[in-house]
Order: C-alpha cells, then structure tokens, then sequence
C-alpha cells in the first residue's frame, strides 16, 4: 500500500509555515491596531481645532457611543497578562533532530500558546547510519554553525529577544559532533565557527535579551555510525575512557596537563587499546578543544553587561559519574573555569532532557508570579536515584530548585513520584496507593503529574494499571503530565515542565481551541512513547514492524483517552472530552530502536460523562465471570 503521510521534514515545513502565517496575522491585528488609535487621534485633534475656532456643534452630530475602544481594552489586556512572551517569541537551536529536541518541544509551545522558531532542519541534523546534509556544495553528517549563525542573527534582526540555544550544536554540529570533531573539520564552511562566535557574542551582548544555553561535557563515548566508527570502536573506546586516571590539582588543573593525562592510567603509565590510534586522537582532540569552549563560552558570559538574563546549564553522561575515569579532570576543569569567571552553571546528570528543564524556567522567568508543586512519593522514596548519590526527595528538591517552582503553600499542581520497587506485592501496593490518589485528585479537581521512576522490564503494575482502562476503568486525560522516558533525571524533567506549562496556561486564562489540541499532542507524546514503545519488542528495527508493533500496543492508550476528559480550566474548572487521538509517520532517529519518533494528531469532543471510581480495582476483562 502506498504511504501518503507526510514526511518529517513536510511536516516541519508545514509547522513554521504556519508559524509564518500566524506571525503575520500578529503583525496586521496590531496595524489595525495602530490606524484605529491615529484615526481616534485625528478625530480629537480635529474637534479641539474646531472648538478653538468658534465651531458650531449645535449644528454637528457625532454619535462617541458608535466609537469602538474595544482595542484600547485589547492592549489593556495584554499588558496585564502574567506572561511578556505572549508578544514575543523564542528561538531555539535544538540539540539534534530527534523528537525529544523537536516535536516535544513544539507540542509543548504549541500547549501553551507561544511561538517557537527553529533553523531550517538540514541546519541542525545528524545523520548517522545513512544519508547526508548537503548545502552550500558540501556533505557533512554534522550540523551547520555558519547557518546557524546567520539563523540568530535574523531571529535577532525580527526582535526576538529570548533564545535556547544548543552550544554543540553552534559550535559543533551537535552533540555527535562535538564528541569527535575539532575546528578544522568545520573548514569546509569557511568561517563558520568565527561566524558563530560573533552571533553568539552578539546575542548575550544585548541587554533586553534573555539567553538560556545548553551545554555538554564529553561522555565517555561517541555514537556508533557517526563518522567512521562502528559499535567495535565504541566498546574499545568505552574501554579506554572508563580506566581511572589521576586527579589533577591546583597549578595541574590546565588543558594541556589535563590532554596529557587522558593517555596515562592512575598510576602514570600508558592505556593500551586495540583502538586505532587515528580515531582515538580525533576523539581525544574532540575532548581538549571541548575544555577550551568551556573558557571561551564562561569568559563572554563573564563579560556581557547582560549577565544576570544569562543562563547555561551543562549535562553529563550518568554512566560513569561516580568514577575517576576520562570525564573526572574535565569537571575540574570546568568548574575552575567557572570560578575564575564567576559564572554559576549547574552540572546535571542527563543530557537530552534539559532542553524540556530549560524550556520550563524559561516561562517561569516570564511570570509575574510564582508556582508551586505538592509532591508525594509511593515506593521506596530513600532509595537513590541511578547514576546520582541521591534519594527521590533530594533529586525532586533540586529540580524544582533548578526550575524556580516552589514546594511551601498552596500548589497549582500534585506531583505523584513512584520510585519502583523490586517486590511485586510493594509494586501492587505502592501503584494502588497512588493511582487511588490520583482519582481523588480527579474528582477534588486537583491537576495532577505522574513521574513513573519505575524499571519497566521488571515493574509494569503502574502502566498495566494506569493504562488499561478495561479493567481499572481509571481515565489518564486528567493528567497534565506524565513520563517514564529514560531513567529518572530525564522523565522527572519531562513530567514537572509538561505540569508547570499548563499550569501557567492555567493561571493566565488565554484558553484556546489550538492550545488544548496542544496539549493534547503533549500527552499523547508522552503516554504513547513512554508506556505503548517501552512495551514493543524492540529486537527489530525495521520500521514497518515496529509501527505494526506500535499499533498494537496503542489500542490501550486510544481506549482509555477517547473515554476520558481532560482539564480545560481550573477557575473556573472545566472538563471537555477527547473525540480521537492517534499517532503517525513513525521513524527510528539514528536508526537506534531505544526512540522512537511519530506525531501526534488529536481532535476535542464533548464532554465525556464519567463516573471517577471511588478506589482501585484490576477486573482482567479477559476474565470470564463465575
């Protein structure tokens, strides 16, 4: 059969089309705008002059009562609103193209009704296993600073003034990139790195701007497929970064003591590897001129007039965190640098998801008020999170504190952690205790997030339960955010920003049809990647079997929102209903089958009546009754 759905790059296309479209309505309601306020002006001045001059108004009728001020109150409105970026708008330089970057992002703009632009596509993908970028007569499989560049500065020119920006991406093609390219890779463009140091420079210079950048420390690793290395390469490479190297100290603690001593085992004498030795310099050269962007980047920073609206946050690999391997004398490094420049820059555990982390605080930033999220845990709350040396309490603690939402007071929103436990009875135990709280939230119209911290090889109680309308009867669309996407650090930030942007969409009442479509879009993403894939046999990555996969494991997803409602509005609160949602246009980025990329497409219907069950209760509907 012949697939007509569009794809991902059409889709995009379509997407800042209609972006385009929007802005240019923006633009002609605020002309209008502008034209009815002269032509008032005219009419007074006019009326003054007469009166000045003896005019005779006995003789004149003018109905003021046929006079629209409705677009005084219009401004009046706006400039009451809670949020300044609803006259604004935010550019972004994503990481990669892969979803967690992407669609989410725009889902989540889209849900709260703000306008998000993004590069050309070509601009900013990777390509790993197949296929290139081709512009401006060369083939890379990198990103493009030079495009890049020019891309802020437009969005600078257009006045834009908050900006995400990936900083392995500007500087290095993106996060494959910078793990195994240096500057004289980036020849081909010319001057592209001086290009995006200058729009760089230029962006945080500028006082109204409010930047917010994303940085990596190099993992312990590259990908496999980008370049020319295979997945030999990358377990000998692993190999080798893994093995402890001595802690530099003080005067030690510089670039080129620190390339010294990647070589050199603890003790000081030499790694030896079946690595070729030219693809272990790249990634080592990768890793030195990494160090010297860390100075480059907090020096400018340290230097801007604008420094307090900067904010940058760096993520590392949790892989090998605990370790003295490769990674441990760049930390240093990094945290000397930021000393000596007086730059505060949070180090987190997690890459990939600080994008979604980044995208909240931003809109918290915007706010005229503060938030604050209630959160409760089921399981084993003191265990540690994986790859940190902290509880569940310690790790919500900082991300809320990350973020700037608030745990004292009267919350906007109840955030349920389950923390998994190895046994099934606790599993049972701890789900029941908090779906039952999740239906009492439902019907005390309470927003409510679920953070599933849960392994789901090993403990699926939850996604049975949650999901399976069936037999629990329980409706998710009440949930303003969920995830289990990756390990904790991921899902914890992908739930708490999917609450906080409805909960601000909340308090500054601009409801909309396309908001809630948004949103929507959100959920889905997340309930049908993070509960529908994370079930799929992920033995095979073609395609057309992963989405047959897809589906089937869906059906329970489709079943249970389509008889749900979900909370339009909280004073006054409101429920609608959710008339169908599906997924399309799969695809596997980087041809890894640990993501998945689809959209969403969903449409509102009327208001479900739905009787929210008192507790929980599992009826296998497969059961026959005796």
């Amino acid at each position: 059969m012949e697939n007509n759905r569009p794809s991902q790059e059409e889709i995009m296309r379509q997407r800042r089309r209609q972006a385009y479209l929007e802005r240019q309505e923006k633009r002609a309601t605020r002309k209008r705008r502008v034209t009815k306020f002269f032509l008032f002006l005219l009419i007074f001045i006019l009326v003054f002059i007469f009166y000045e001059q003896g005019f005779d108004f006995s003789k004149f009728k003018f109905d003021f009562k046929k006079i629209n001020f409705n677009f005084l109150k219009g401004n009046k409105d706006k400039k009451t609103s809670s949020s300044a970026l609803k006259d604004n708008f935010i550019a972004y330089i994503p990481m990669d193209d892969r979803d967690i970057h992407t669609t989410r992002l725009i889902y989540l703009a889209d849900s709260g009704g703000y306008e998000l632009h993004f590069p050309d596509t070509k601009f900013y993908k990777t390509n790993i296993d197949a296929g290139e970028n081709s512009y401006a007569g060369y083939s890379t499989k990198f990103g493009n600073p030079s495009k890049l560049a020019k891309f802020l500065l437009e969005e600078e020119e257009a006045g834009c003034d908050y900006y995400i920006i990936s900083l392995d991406q500007l500087f290095s093609g993106g996060i494959a990139g910078s793990e195994y390219l240096d500057d004289e890779d980036f020849e081909v463009y010319g001057n592209a790195i001086k290009e995006a140091k200058n729009a760089f420079n230029t962006i945080i210079q500028k006082e109204e701007n409010h930047v917010y950048l994303i940085d990596s420390v190099v993992g312990l690793n590259v990908i496999p497929g980008f370049m020319d290395f295979t997945k030999e390469d990358a377990q000998l490479l692993l190999q080798y970064t893994s093995q402890d190297r001595a802690e530099l100290m003080g005067d030690d603690v510089t670039i080129e003591k620190i390339s010294e001593n990647y070589i050199l085992k603890s003790d000081g004498t030499s790694i030896q590897t079946d690595l070729n030795l030219e693809k272990l310099n790249r990634y080592l050269s990768a890793r030195e001129r990494k160090l010297t962007y860390y100075d480059y980047v907090l020096k400018a920073i340290s230097k801007s007039k604008n420094k307090s609206n900067i904010h940058i946050y760096y993520g590392i690999d949790g892989s090998g965190v605990a370790s003295k391997n490769i990674q441990n004398n760049d930390l240093i490094y990094l945290r000397h640098a930021m000393s000596e420049y007086d730059v505060n820059a949070p180090i987190r555990v997690g890459l990939s998801s600080l994008s979604e982390m980044v995208f909240g605080e931003l809109l918290l930033d915007t706010e005229n008020r503060s938030y604050v999220a209630a959160v409760s845990y089921y399981g084993n709350k003191d265990q540690k999170v994986v790859n940190t040396d902290m509880t569940y309490p310690q790790a919500m603690e900082q991300l809320l504190k990350d973020m700037g939402i608030g745990t004292s007071g009267d919350a906007d929103f109840h955030v349920l952690v389950y923390t998994g436990v190895k046994d099934p009875a606790l599993q049972v135990k701890a789900s029941e205790e908090l779906l039952t709280q999740y239906l009492k939230n439902i019907k005390n119209h309470i927003p409510t997030v679920i953070i599933n911290g849960a392994e789901y090889t090993t403990d699926r109680v939850l996604l049975e339960y949650l999901s399976n309308y069936e037999a629990t009867s329980i409706p998710m669309g009440y949930l303003i955010g969920y995830s289990n996407w990756g390990e904790f650090n991921h899902s914890s930030r992908i739930a708490i920003t999917e609450g906080i942007t409805r909960s601000i969409y909340f308090a500054n009442k601009n409801y909309s049809t396309s908001c809630d479509k948004g949103f929507l879009k959100v959920m889905g993403e997340s309930f049908y990647e993070d509960i529908s894939y994370l079930s799929t046999d992920k033995s095979s990555n073609e395609l057309r079997t992963i989405e047959i996969r897809m589906e089937e494991m869906s059906k329970k997803i489709t079943n249970n929102l389509q008889n749900s409602n979900y909370i339009a509005g909280i004073s006054p609160y409101e429920e609608k209903g959710i008339k169908q949602i599906d997924t399309f246009n799969y695809s596997l980025p980087w041809s890894r089958v640990d993501e998945i990329s689809f959209d969403v497409t969903a449409t509102i219907g009327d208001t479900h009546d739905i009787k929210i069950p008192d507790k929980v209760v599992y009826k296998d509907p497969n059961e026959k009754e005796a």
